[in-house]
């Protein structure tokens, strides 16, 4: 086959060839996938803990926040497309722990009430 210098690579049948070539490559695309699911992870993480130390609250609007997080590391490292996802989704959460936190504690005055 063209580009091949070792006969014994070139008497294998294609499917043996291609099989030989998955077992190769398979073990590091995994290990790849599994790295930088752990990157992102991390990068996630770090931008949260960002957003609480920022002192974003439920009621934070991104337009607002995006300039002074420019420049940590955390919002560097999350990638743009995703930076507004994460932080409209850690607003959202502060939202529904907010409402969840009003929500009990008018059940609680209900029931001391009655």
């Amino acid at each position: 086959e063209e580009g091949s210098n070792d006969e014994r690579w070139a008497a294998l049948e294609v499917k043996e060839r291609e099989a030989m070539i998955k077992e190769v490559v398979e073990p590091l695309k995994r290990e790849i996938e599994e790295r930088e699911s752990a990157e992102t992870a991390a990068a996630t993480a770090a931008f949260r803990q960002l957003l609480t130390s920022a002192g974003v609250d439920a009621h934070a609007r991104w337009s607002k926040w995006k300039e002074q997080l420019t420049g940590q590391a955390p919002y560097e490292t999350v990638p743009k497309a995703q930076r507004e996802v994460l932080f409209r989704a850690f607003v959202a959460e502060l939202a529904a722990a907010e409402k969840s936190e009003k929500d009990g504690g008018r059940s609680k005055e209900e029931e001391l009430r009655g």
